[in-house]
């Protein structure tokens, strides 16, 4: 297996410049050990730019399919509104209902050596005839049974973090591995100049805190701008990095009073230009947290503040080598994150270190697929 080139079939639900999309497209882009198809979310109109989703998952993609793949809101986050719930489950019904076949002769006739899904959401794919990779990046939050049968039947299972492998310890899977999403912000040292001529902004003299991603209250982003609206210093900036969610961005631009220090940014398809300005990375769950925008601002030479108790730090990769950088408040607590604004702002970052563990990760990520494909599966026995 290992002489050999292998083909592959990776199927997302998400294509953006951020958080799963982000961590596989890193992936693709510097995996050389393989032949790759790309699945992809069909938008409900419209098609995606295929030439652009070349791009964006880079060399190792040949072929790229759209289809309406499943969804499952059975995670931490997941939507529990009834009327999108309502919606999804006629959209699963109708919609992937009606693409399954094709999707299943996809694979059927592909010859491909593995599939990989890029999300729990997508957990209804995955049956015992041919070996499925679940990248579990996602918080498994027990609300529907079948996920963890489907999980069970996968020939392996990648999870981002102990968080994410805490609901499923005790269930038996065939192989699994824990192993950190891959980042690389070396790119950040072509930003090294990059001023964004935005009035109010001035890169020398403000304390940038940074908010980026998903915007919404899950998220925590009403709880961060409505806590630094309580902090008078003037030379402190918020930066909210988001584009997608028009209608909460439109409550947060309510929220933020005009008050000209909390600047929204909008979708950056360049992240790099945003952390090679920001100070601090902000994260406001209302549990403890240690995400991908974290990572992403340690390597970038960032400092961090995340929800979490600083006497029980919770898991974290290479917490010893930047717990300098790491600044805890409990969760939502207003009074404990105005304290730390208070007390960081003036104190920029200095000299930036910026680092890789992609070429790791992919030799990490081969040699799982490797010996995931060594073992007899279940209808090989």
């Amino acid at each position: 297996m290992t002489a050999q080139r292998l083909k592959a079939l990776f199927i997302t639900h998400d294509t953006s410049a951020y958080g799963a999309s982000r961590s596989l497209q890193l992936l693709l882009r510097n995996y050389d050990h393989i032949d790759a198809d790309l699945l992809v979310q069909r938008p409900l109109l419209g098609r995606q730019g295929r030439d652009l989703l070349r791009t964006q998952f880079g060399r190792s993609v040949r072929l790229v399919r759209e289809a309406f793949l499943p969804f499952d809101t059975c995670y931490q986050f997941g939507s529990k509104d009834r009327l999108f719930n309502a919606l999804l489950s006629t959209y699963n019904r109708v919609l992937w209902g009606g693409n399954r076949r094709s999707v299943e002769r996809m694979i059927d006739s592909g010859s491909y050596d593995f599939i990989h899904l890029n999300s729990l959401v997508l957990h209804a794919l995955i049956t015992e005839r041919h070996p499925f990779i679940l990248h579990m990046r996602d918080v498994y939050d027990g609300t529907n049974p079948i996920a963890v049968e489907n999980v069970r039947k996968a020939a392996g299972v990648i999870f981002i973090d102990e968080a994410t492998l805490t609901p499923f310890r005790a269930i038996p899977l065939q192989k699994s591995l824990v192993l950190n999403n891959p980042f690389d912000m070396t790119a950040v040292a072509e930003h090294a100049k990059f001023r964004p001529g935005l009035p109010g902004l001035d890169v020398e003299r403000h304390t940038i805190y940074s908010i980026i991603g998903v915007a919404n209250d899950a998220k925590g982003t009403g709880f961060i701008i409505q806590t630094f609206l309580s902090h008078q210093d003037r030379n402190a900036r918020l930066l909210v990095v988001a584009g997608r969610e028009r209608t909460a961005l439109a409550s947060y631009h309510k929220l933020a009073r005009n008050d000209q220090r909390i600047i929204f940014w909008g979708e950056e398809p360049d992240i790099a230009r945003v952390y090679s300005i920001s100070d601090y990375i902000i994260r406001g769950e209302a549990f403890p947290c240690i995400g991908r925008t974290v990572y992403e601002g340690l390597y970038s030479g960032c400092r961090v503040i995340v929800p979490g108790d600083p006497l029980v730090p919770p898991p974290m990769f290479e917490y010893e080598d930047y717990r300098k950088d790491i600044f805890f408040y409990r969760p939502r607590n207003a009074d404990d994150l105005l304290t730390l604004l208070r007390r960081l702002t003036g104190c920029k970052v200095g000299e930036r270190k910026l680092r890789s563990n992609v070429a790791e990760y992919v030799r990490a990520f081969h040699a799982f697929v490797l010996s995931t494909l060594a073992e007899p599966r279940g209808n090989e026995q």
